[in-house]
């Protein structure tokens, strides 16, 4: 038996937590962070809190500070249960990280535009809804931003999703077609800055990083595409 076959027989015996770590995490965390703040320094709280493109550095630190904390919470508990930090191998053969770095971010931008051909009228953003603050991405403390956004997002939500979630539905022995579907569809989800299409665009995209962790029976790859496509659009 390989190793990501046995990680995954690991995960699937603990089902509370194979929903947990990316579905439900990052809301209890925040919430938790934010009663802490609100009784030792409510400042902060006003600071977070303040409207449009204000105390965007403090802003960001505290974005990653509680996705670092959940990285790490994350990584030890199913290094603990199943014996790999990011819930499947890294190593991967060097093919599958070449496909992950031009590929994906290809089919990625393929997916915006043909979605974008057919809902958008050419003006405004489509991809976003309307009510969405869009003040912190702006290019004050630029770099927070993009450690972010490019390397600490993609890293969790791939540790959640393709690493936990995806190892523990093949655990349970659900069909691979079943588990991409899933996973993909909490994946979009989890984005609910988007309008629908294009959260259909983002279940697009865990489709193919789904089926990226299986096909190369490694996490790596899919992270570096994950990393490959944030970097994208974003820059």
């Amino acid at each position: 038996m390989d190793l990501t076959r046995r990680t995954e027989l690991q995960l699937a015996g603990h089902p509370f937590q194979a929903f947990y770590w990316p579905l439900i995490a990052a809301y209890v965390y925040s919430f938790a962070s934010g009663f802490l703040l609100a009784g030792l320094a409510p400042q902060l709280i006003d600071v977070l809190s303040a409207e449009g493109g204000q105390n965007n550095h403090e802003k960001w630190m505290y974005a990653c500070v509680l996705q670092g904390l959940i990285l790490v919470r994350m990584s030890m508990w199913v290094e603990k249960v199943a014996g790999e930090p990011f819930g499947a191998p890294v190593r991967a053969n060097l093919n599958w990280y070449v496909f992950a770095v031009i590929a994906v971010p290809f089919i990625h931008w393929m997916t915006f535009g043909i979605i974008g051909d057919f809902v958008s009228s050419g003006e405004g953003d489509w991809t976003v809804r309307e009510d969405f603050d869009a003040s912190m991405f702006t290019a004050e403390r630029y770099s927070l931003m993009l450690f972010y956004t490019i390397l600490l997002a993609p890293i969790v939500e791939e540790v959640g999703f393709r690493g936990i979630l995806l190892g523990f539905l093949r655990g349970r022995g659900l069909p691979d077609i079943i588990t991409l579907l899933i996973t993909a569809a909490g994946f979009a989800l989890l984005h609910t800055q988007y309008t629908l299409p294009a959260i259909g665009a983002v279940f697009i995209l865990g489709l193919v990083l789904g089926w990226l962790r299986i096909a190369s029976n490694s996490i790596g790859p899919p992270i570096l595409a994950h990393i490959a496509v944030n970097a994208f659009v974003s820059l």
